[in-house]
């Protein structure tokens, strides 16, 4: 699970499953999640008789935002935003490493290294 969205009223939840797999995610994997967490949530939990559920992969463009999620993505491009001293800053640069909650990154020949805790936002940036 990478992330869950709750919206909607509480008599009739959205509940949106954002799921990652290292072999990807299938139709089949989204379809047969989305059957099992069904079988839960109407077994346990009575009182939600009428809600929508939606499994799906979180997207190329999705936002990293674990130890995990960027340990996962070592050697790819993101863009991070982040607060330092009480200040917004942002930096580009390839992930070479994920140690000690810090993300490591290197953009040319500078080597940056970010807290995961003072992360606001941060995305894969996409080759086109």
């Amino acid at each position: 699970m990478v992330d869950l969205i709750v919206s909607g009223h509480p008599n009739s939840p959205q509940i949106q499953l954002f799921v990652d797999h290292p072999e990807g995610v299938t139709v089949k994997l989204c379809t047969e999640l989305s059957r099992k967490l069904s079988e839960v949530i109407d077994r346990e939990m009575n009182a939600l008789n009428n809600y929508r559920l939606e499994v799906s992969s979180p997207g190329l463009d999705r936002h990293l935002k674990t130890e995990k999620d960027f340990t996962r993505h070592v050697g790819q491009m993101v863009k991070i935003y982040y607060t330092e001293s009480g200040n917004n800053k942002s930096v580009t640069g390839n992930i070479e490493a994920v140690c000690d909650h810090n993300v490591i990154l290197v953009d040319g020949d500078d080597q940056i290294s970010v807290a995961i805790g003072s992360i606001q936002k941060a995305k894969i940036k996409l080759k086109w």
